[in-house]
């Protein structure tokens, strides 16, 4: 189905660039507008994520008192930037598609509710921020009925996050999409321009991705096998890592995809490090709020980051590259379960060296526990298959962006 709606747009482009001249600069305009459409939710949802950043750390280091802190302020906005952005395009869209515009048709565009019609991307972005509004008013009724609670893991902290991850896919399509129409349409700019937003979108739904994980780390370390401990972070990077990073390598086929992308992850992570606890600490002294005793030492959602994650993201380049002969799949699960094992093997041991000493004793136990030989052993043999499935998904999915709107 991917694969002829890409040819009937390909064809549609085509004909029309043939038949009437003035076609070709429509469609340059029309994917000059959903690129700047692209990048201005790229935007508001970087917002979105230091509000989710420094909202983690509001309620490990102070707590949740009121619905309106900062960080939910500035989560707020962001999810109506978002929401903005998306219902004027889709507003636009439909405009354009019912006055017979040669650059927005069928061919180009998904029909919504039987009346809307907007660019697939565009449709999923707007359902990710139908989601998380949803998710905002129903957490402050879970807080109503339940207490505060500081675990990420609460039922609609993480439909924010997974509505966070709907939107970063639903502009990896806008952006894949304007790709293959600059590459028909002959247009290296917008090629840059999309590109570079495949890029960072997809090192942003990675850091969305990974701050999910959080609890996997200090609350709910380990899964019993048998009467062995388990590593539950470990095996949700191994599917994190090859998921996101094998589909964006596949999407765009650059040299050094992945590690671009954790590159960035990794900048962005020490640059929160440094700016989190600062708007923390300034905004509590300004409100009056106080520190809990048992505040957390470090920044906490960098710490999902791993310390060897641009290693994992070389090695998936590497061996991309190394194994370009073999089928798509194969050099996707080996370089996938090479980069989940490496992460599986170092990652536990650093942090169990690193930062143990850090946090309390039980804290620090638990993180020197992972680092056992036989839970490391464990842990790296039982993300092996994960890992494999994962590239699979990925280099699919990497496949279904890089053939949308062809």
């Amino acid at each position: 189905m991917v694969q002829a709606h890409a040819q009937s747009s390909t064809l549609s482009i085509a004909q029309g660039a043939l038949d009437h001249p003035d076609h070709v600069a429509h469609a340059r305009r029309e994917s000059a507008f959903r690129l700047r459409a692209g990048w201005l939710l790229t935007v508001a949802a970087l917002l979105g994520l230091i509000g989710a950043a420094w909202d983690i750390q509001w309620h490990a280091a102070i707590g949740r008192d009121t619905f309106l802190t900062p960080p939910h302020l500035l989560i707020y906005s962001a999810t109506a930037l978002n929401g903005l952005i998306t219902l004027v395009v889709v507003l636009r869209e439909t405009l354009l598609y019912h006055r017979g515009s040669p650059a927005v048709s069928a061919a180009s565009t998904v029909r919504v509710l039987g009346i809307f019609h907007a660019p697939l991307g565009f449709v999923i972005t707007g359902f990710g921020v139908l989601s998380q509004c949803i998710a905002a008013p129903a957490d402050i009724v879970w807080h109503e009925l339940y207490g505060i609670d500081i675990t990420l893991w609460a039922p609609f902290h993480m439909m924010g996050l997974i509505s966070g991850a709907i939107m970063a896919i639903g502009t990896i399509y806008i952006f894949a999409a304007e790709i293959n129409r600059a590459r028909t349409q002959g247009s290296p700019r917008h090629m840059r321009l999309a590109q570079s937003g495949v890029v960072v979108r997809s090192a942003m739904l990675f850091w969305t991705l990974q701050t999910a994980t959080l609890p996997a780390l200090f609350e709910y370390p380990f899964l019993t096998v048998g009467g062995a401990h388990v590593s539950l972070h470990v095996l949700l990077v191994a599917w994190l890592v090859p998921l996101t990073l094998i589909a964006a390598a596949r999407t765009l086929r650059w040299r050094w995809t992945a590690t671009t992308i954790t590159l960035g992850v990794t900048l962005f992570g020490l640059a929160l490090s440094v700016a989190v606890p600062w708007a923390t600490t300034l905004l509590a002294s300004i409100q009056g709020l106080a520190y809990r005793t048992d505040a957390p030492p470090i920044t906490v959602a960098s710490s999902a980051v791993p310390i060897t994650l641009i290693l994992a993201g070389l090695s998936i380049d590497g061996l991309l590259h190394a194994l370009r002969a073999r089928p798509p799949l194969l050099r996707a699960v080996a370089a996938g379960c090479t980069a989940a094992l490496l992460l599986s093997l170092v990652e536990p041991l650093w942090r169990s060296i690193g930062y143990a000493h850090l946090f309390d004793p039980a804290v620090a136990a638990v993180l020197r526990a992972a680092a056992a030989p036989a839970t490391l052993a464990l842990s790296a043999l039982l993300a092996l298959p994960h890992a494999a499935l994962a590239a699979v998904l990925g280099a699919q999915l990497g496949l279904s962006f890089r053939t949308t709107e062809e």
